[in-house]
């Protein structure tokens, strides 16, 4: 299991955005809380729209890969999409 990955000021509007982004990349999130799957890595996450909060872990992968390259790019793809969609707003 990997260290939890947190994002803040993450707007319902922008939150909307990136589930249907990160849809594209292949990652299927939905609802508010869940488990999904991308490239043999189990996720969880919970979105948190009160506190316009979501986390992220990545809490089962290969065990060749190495929990720092799951997490940088977790951030990438919520930065990179979390970036466009506060750009576009």
């Amino acid at each position: 299991m990997c260290d939890v990955q947190g994002f803040v000021n993450v707007t319902p509007t922008m939150y909307a955005k990136l589930v249907e982004d990160v849809a594209k990349a292949g990652l299927a999130l939905s609802g508010t809380s869940g488990r999904a799957e991308i490239h043999a890595c189990t996720l969880e996450w919970k979105y948190d729209e009160a506190a316009q909060t979501l986390t992220l872990q990545c809490i089962a992968k290969p065990f060749y890969v190495p929990c720092e390259t799951v997490n940088k790019q977790i951030r990438e793809l919520i930065d990179t999409h979390l970036a466009r969609s506060f750009g576009a707003s």
